[in-house]
């Protein structure tokens, strides 16, 4: 960068010089609900939509990645646990929320018998 400086007598001077921009502000994980429940599907699965999870998370330079311990769950997983989401920004800044997570099986057994 180039810089110039006019006095009010006509004098000119420059200089250039190389300016850094560093991003250090964390960006922020938004509204972790206190308690989320998810249900699972016909198949036995479910999964945590991470940026539904975290909604309004926020970053000065834009978040690049929303990421969790675990965010896909099965019938191994029934009940209630702990979940954490780290959210990091395009300067690799990051910052968590940690919120339990229950996850429910509500889908009646089937009985099959042959005759």
């Amino acid at each position: 960068m180039t810089l110039t400086v006019t006095d009010l007598y006509g004098n000119v001077a420059t200089c250039t010089s190389k300016v850094f921009i560093t991003d250090l502000t964390a960006p922020r994980p938004g509204v972790c609900p206190d308690q989320y429940t998810i249900q699972l599907d016909e198949y036995y699965q479910a999964t945590v939509d991470l940026q539904e999870y975290a909604s309004g998370s926020s970053d000065n330079c834009g978040i690049t990645v929303w990421e969790a311990q675990l965010s896909e769950f099965d019938c191994n997983f029934v009940g209630s646990m702990f979940m954490v989401l780290t959210v990091y920004d395009e300067a690799g800044n990051s910052d968590f929320c940690f919120k339990p997570i229950t996850i429910v099986d509500n889908i009646a057994p089937v009985l099959c018998a042959r005759m």
